[in-house]
């Protein structure tokens, strides 16, 4: 009867054990990684106290709350496979020139770690989430459509978009400072034009390309130009360069063939040109070698001539 007894008590005590570990285990909850969590009691309120990633026990009538102090994406898209609300969900914006346009958003943010208080103060017992869907869309709609009224459509869709993003990032991380949030930046995506902005813009687009198309012809023709007259000046000095190459040629072949002949002709005497009074006879170097030459071979002729000469009568007397 006593071993009966005994028994029943063990598997009693292990019921109890077997319960509390059940109820113990029920109340663990995960900090995720990137993210920090503060507990809230229903009768106490918040405790002070912020806790990094880990697992936690948390009491009867408390509620684990946790933030995410790595960089966290709140895409509001057109696209109703992405982000966290599964439908269409992307920001109308409109701009200086009356176009009513959607476009995807893109909001990068964070909480740190001594932000955690103030932001559950400032939403209460709202998640991440919640806070992401409703506030923070609303924040990011209000502060969007602000910096786009700044712009055209055709600037917004295109060469000022990353320049209105840094304008939407200044002024939605000022606006949402007070609440513990750190916007990060903020990224114009996707626009969805309706078919008449979509006109517009396309002919916009079509007088651009016909502007720079004609500016590109000027420059072209300018630069055809600028090569004519450059090959005109060229072929102008080459002609002038060629004519006084030539003529001063003419001039040396002339000169040296009335040298040659002159000096065939000289009989080895000086000419008999006697110089004025203030005037000096000019040879030049050519026709002074000729007449060394010629002079040398007249020598020569004498010479043979005086030979065959006889005693006492000069080449001259036996030529008389």
């Amino acid at each position: 009867m006593l071993e009966m007894r005994t028994g029943s008590w063990i598997v009693v005590v292990a019921a109890i054990a077997i319960i509390c570990t059940m109820v113990y285990q029920s109340h663990l909850q995960w900090i995720d990684a990137g993210n920090a969590g503060v507990i809230y009691n229903a009768r106490t309120g918040l405790q002070d106290k912020v806790y990094d990633p880990q697992r936690l026990y948390i009491p009867w009538r408390c509620s684990l709350y946790q933030y995410p102090t790595q960089v966290k994406s709140a895409v509001y898209t057109q696209d109703p496979t992405m982000g966290e609300v599964k439908a269409a969900d992307g920001i109308a914006l409109v701009t200086n020139d009356n176009a009513n346009t959607i476009f995807d958003i893109f909001v990068f943010y964070r909480v740190d770690k001594g932000n955690v208080v103030k932001v559950f103060n400032k939403f209460g017992a709202k998640s991440i989430e919640e806070i992401q869907t409703t506030q923070l869309r609303s924040f990011t709609r209000d502060v969007a459509n602000l910096v786009s009224t700044s712009y055209d459509i055709f600037g917004l869709m295109g060469p000022e978009r990353a320049e209105a993003s840094a304008k939407m990032t200044t002024v939605l991380r000022d606006k949402m400072e007070p609440y513990g949030i750190t916007v990060e930046y903020v990224l114009l995506g996707t626009a969805y034009p309706s078919d008449s902005t979509m006109s517009k813009i396309n002919e916009r687009v079509n007088a651009l390309t016909d502007l720079q198309i004609a500016g590109i012809k000027g420059d072209i023709a300018e630069v055809q130009r600028q090569t004519s007259a450059i090959t005109a000046h060229a072929e102008t000095e080459a002609e002038g360069i060629k004519a006084v190459g030539t003529k001063a040629r003419s001039l040396e072949l002339l000169r040296l063939d009335a040298d040659i002949k002159a000096a065939g002709k000289w009989d080895g005497a000086l000419p008999m040109a006697p110089a004025k009074s203030g005037q000096s006879l000019m040879f030049s170097d050519d026709l002074m070698k000729a007449m060394l030459e010629a002079h040398k071979e007249r020598r020569a002729v004498l010479a043979a001539q005086a030979e065959k000469q006889p005693q006492g009568q000069t080449p001259a007397e036996g030529g008389q």
